[in-house]
Formats: C-alpha cells, structure tokens, sequence
C-alpha cells in the first residue's frame, strides 16, 4: 500500500504531491513532561495512519513547519490518499521521509483525480446548506394553502354543475357556461396569487443564496471579553446565581464552564430516577441563523473541518436536577446548532444590507442581562454533550486512557481530550424508549459507550461484555457544566471503571486501537476521530505531565471533577 500526501500551504496552492518512502517513529506527537509512572503508547503494533503522522511531523518539525490540516480523503486497492496544510507561503517543500512525485507519475495523476472529488464533495456540501436555507423560507402552510384553495374551488364547481345541469335549453346553457367561465377564471386567479407567493419566496431564498456566497465576518469584542462578560455572576439569572466559574486561560480555546459544585454531588442518584420525555416542538432558525449557517458551513467545509448535519438531541429543561421530575429533550439538527450555539463570537454582514450586522451576541445571549440564556424553552438547540473516561484499575494502580484529538476536529483538533467525547445522537434515544427502565443517567450512558466505541474503539454492552473480554465495573455519571463558548450548551461527564489484571492487558488495549485504526483508515462510513491513544497514570494525570495547553477543556474538567471524587472518598 502506498501512502500519498497532497501538501497545501495557508494560501492554499499545491506545494507537491508526495508518498511515504521512509517511517520514522517517536513516542508522542505531542511532548510529555517525563512522568513518574510508567506512561503506555499504542503504535507499538503497525499502525498505518500514526507511522505517517509520525513521520510527516518528525520532517516538519526540523524545518520549524507546524502542521495545520491532516485528513485522510479516502484509499484504493493500492494507493491511499491525505490532504495535508502547513504553515507556510512558499510553494516548495523538501521531506526526507518522502518522495516528491512529478506530473507525469500514474499516481500523482490519481491524487488529482481524488482531491478534484473532495472539492466536488465541498461545493455538494455548500450546495445543501444554501439548498436547505432556501426551503426553510418556503413554509408547509404555503404549500397547505394551495391545495384546500384548490380543493375548495373543484368542490364548489362539482356542486354547481350538480345544482345546474346543463339541459336543452339555450338559456339554461348559456347560464351554466357563464357560471363554470366565472368559476374557471377565479380558480386561475386563486392558483396564480399562490403560485406567485411561492414565486417571490423562491427568489427571495436564490437572493439569499447569491449573498451568501459573498457573505464575510466582522470582528468586535475578542472573545475573551465575551467570556469575561458571560462569566460575571452579575449577568446570571437567579437560576444559576450559586453556580461557579472554571477558566481556561492556558488552553488553546477561549473557554469557560459554569457549574455547580452542589448539584454535581447529587447528580449520579438524580439522573438515574429522571424519566425522559421528547418534545415535538422543532427549532425554526431566524432569518438572521439562515444566514449565519450558510456562511458557518461554507467556511468550514473550505478550511476541510469535518461536519454532520446529523440528527441529534437537544435539552429543554432547567437544570436543576434536585426538582426535576423528568427531563424534556428536543431533536435538532447539527446545522441548527452552528447557526444558534456556536454562533456566539461571530459578527456576520450580507452585501444586499450593507449597514446591517449580524450580531451573534444578540442571537444569543440573554438581552436583559447579556449573559446566557436559560435552557428551558429556548431556541438555541442546547445540543448535550457527552465525554466519558475510561479508569483502569491495573491491580490496585490507577490509570486513565486519554486520546489525541484528530487535527481536522471542529472543536477540538490536536489536543488531548478525555477517552470518548461528542454529542448524543437521536438513535441513542430511540433504540432504548421503550424500556421502562431507560432514565435519563442510561441514556448518558448509552450515548458515552456509543461514542468510546467510535473512539477508542471498546464495544461495551449494557450487560457490561464487551469486545476485549474486559472485567468492567461500574458507570457512573460525575458532574455537568454549560460551555460559556457554545451560549451555555450543557455537557455531562461521566467515568466508567475496569478492573485489568495485569499490564498485559493494557497492551490489549492499545493493539486493539492500532487494529481499528487501520480498519477504518480511508473508510467512507468510519473516519478516524483520534490520532494517539496514551494510557497515563492517576498521579501523573492530575499532576500536568500532560500540559493544559495541550488538554482540551473537557478534560480539565474532568480532571477537576476526578480529583473531587477521590477527596470526597477520603
């Protein structure tokens, strides 16, 4: 198998097309301070994917070049192919690890052909945005009221000729035609003012459509200062007023969590009496997110993120979980999310309203207090977030396993995160509804389980049998926050423990990583969502040998809400 890289600099002109000649490895792609335990790396057994990465960062790095964009576009019988970004603007680039290929080689003809199918996939991806945003301005009424319009007038002709049979007599005759003309020319009318509602909302939409391809961003506030403000205690509605603040200030993301310490010691028994209800209400975006999300999804497609519009689950309840009696969640759209949530630090301006500025701290943010919004009947989709740990019990010793982020990630690209992280899919819900025992801690459960199998590749069943024959323990769920970055979108955090018997099985686990990685390498139904696996002990964890500024916010936190465990079991 050959491995090709399509290198592209910031300004995104083709420096060369290369294959992998030579592999050399390091331990991380990311440094470790030396820890006091033994730290364990998978990679030990060939893993395709991380002997490129390690290979392409080792060339880099020597040239003082950072890596800005990886991503595998798909794979043959022979050739396998990546997109690669790296920080800079000259067009020529030696690697000692590769071999540059010409323009008359077989295979630098197919990466062309392959990239040329990505761009295609990019322009489809807009196309679909634009498409949707288009429709959103056509309402089910508009089309309700065309067909009882022209119900209602076949109805009343049919009843009229029946009234009014047409007979021999001139008069009568003459009559009825008078009648049906009148009938026929007012159907003509009704169905034409219709036509022409619908007419003017299509070209109102292809308006749209046009501007959006010429739509840009405003910088305003940093967005440090729009955490700071959101983050003020004075902005919090009563709620929330014995709610604290987490910051982030090391890590790469302009971050902050807002929780309560008391509701978190609480929440593993609260959430598993809660019962679940799904609400039909369905988000409906403003003309003002319509046109935020045309724009959000063709900048990211371009700048090769990846991205779902998905069916997913929102929350719309007060998260007061010692007084709820059931927690209501709502169905949105991922497309949804980015042009409500995610909308927060973006200023947008269309060229058809030159003077008018889509702010996003007005979409969403609470007006009255210019801090978050509550969560209940909101709409903002309140996407729940899931990130689960796995702990290791090696006899006593204990060990976490936590991934490398994968770079073309939206949120969290190349940093390290917790052993699974993402969002609660809607099928999570609807697999398990009818269980009379489904409660809102089994549907975080579901949901984290379902995303560690997507990420670190463990498959564990609800009887606890899983894939590699481990002996797991117990689920439990650890605390929440909402993302000061995402408008207060809550996301949950929970842990799940596995007592091993030896080292050995450490090593199972990390070969069993190297094997799904190569698996899934290229597959068009199972990108990879992590880079590295590293399974780091206790001590070493919550003492930093992983950096912050290498830990995404979700593992901080977790970190923190560990650290809270273990003193409250002493």
């Amino acid at each position: 198998m050959k491995y090709i890289i399509y290198v592209k600099n910031k300004k995104n002109e083709l420096v060369g097309i290369y294959t992998l000649k030579k592999i050399t490895k390091v331990a991380s792609l990311v440094d470790i301070k030396k820890t006091k335990k033994d730290i364990y790396y998978n990679g030990k057994m060939n893993n395709n994917n991380l002997n490129l990465l390690y290979s392409l960062t080792e060339d880099l790095r020597n040239q003082n070049i950072s890596l800005s964009q990886y991503k595998c576009l798909g794979k043959n019988n022979e050739e396998t192919y990546f997109l690669v970004k790296i920080n800079i603007e000259e067009t020529n680039l030696t690697l000692n690890n590769f071999q540059q290929l010409n323009k008359e080689d077989n295979s630098y003809k197919k990466t062309i052909n392959v990239l040329n199918k990505y761009h295609k996939k990019i322009v489809h991806g807009k196309h679909q945005a634009l498409t949707n945003a288009i429709l959103s301005e056509l309402k089910p009424i508009d089309y309700i009221m065309v067909i009882i319009e022209f119900t209602l007038l076949i109805a009343t002709i049919v009843t009229t000729l029946i009234k009014n049979p047409v007979d021999n007599n001139t008069n009568n005759c003459a009559d009825s035609f008078n009648s049906l003309s009148i009938l026929l020319l007012s159907i003509f009318v009704v169905l034409l003012q219709s036509v022409k509602t619908i007419i003017k909302k299509i070209n109102k939409g292809l308006e749209f459509k046009k501007d959006c391809n010429l739509t840009t961003t405003i910088e305003g506030e940093s967005k440090q200062d729009i955490i700071n403000k959101i983050v003020n205690p004075k902005t919090f509605s009563k709620k929330y007023k014995d709610y604290q603040v987490m910051n982030f200030a090391n890590s790469k993301k302009d971050e902050a969590f807002i929780y309560s310490e008391k509701q978190n010691k609480t929440l593993e028994q609260n959430t598993a009496k809660l019962k679940i209800n799904l609400e039909k209400d369905k988000i409906d975006l403003t003309n003002d997110s319509r046109k935020a999300l045309a724009y959000i999804v063709s900048d990211k497609l371009e700048n090769d993120k990846s991205i779902f519009n998905g069916k997913l689950l929102g929350i719309n309840s007060d998260l007061n979980f010692d007084t709820l009696n059931c927690v209501n969640i709502k169905a949105v759209r991922y497309h949804s999310y980015v042009s409500t949530d995610e909308m927060i630090f973006k200023n947008i301006c269309t060229p058809n309203e030159p003077t008018k500025v889509i702010s996003g701290q007005k979409l969403t943010l609470n007006p009255l207090t210019n801090g978050l919004r509550d969560i209940e009947n909101s709409y903002l989709t309140n996407l729940i977030g899931i990130n689960i740990m796995v702990e290791l019990d090696v006899n006593g010793e204990i060990y976490y396993i936590v991934n490398l982020q994968s770079i073309y990630n939206d949120v969290n690209g190349s940093t390290f995160v917790p052993s699974a992280s993402g969002s609660i899919d809607i099928n999570d819900y609807l697999k398990n509804k009818n269980d009379e025992n489904f409660t809102f801690k089994e549907l975080l459960k579901y949901a984290m389980y379902r995303e560690l199998s997507e990420e670190s590749y463990i498959f564990i069943n609800k009887d606890n049998t899983n894939n590699l024959n481990l002996n797991v323990t117990n689920f439990k769920v650890l605390g929440f926050a909402r993302l000061a970055s995402k408008a207060g979108k809550p996301d949950f955090f929970g842990k799940v423990q596995i007592k091993l018997n030896s080292v050995e099985e450490i090593t199972k686990i990390l070969n069993n990583y190297d094997l799904y990685q190569n698996k899934y390498l290229g597959s068009k139904t199972n990108e990879l969502e992590t880079m590295q696996m590293v399974i780091i002990s206790k001590y070493d964890l919550f003492n930093a040998k992983i950096e912050e500024v290498n830990q995404s916010p979700q593992l901080q936190y977790l970190i923190y809400l560990l650290k809270n465990e273990t003193t409250s079991k002493e």
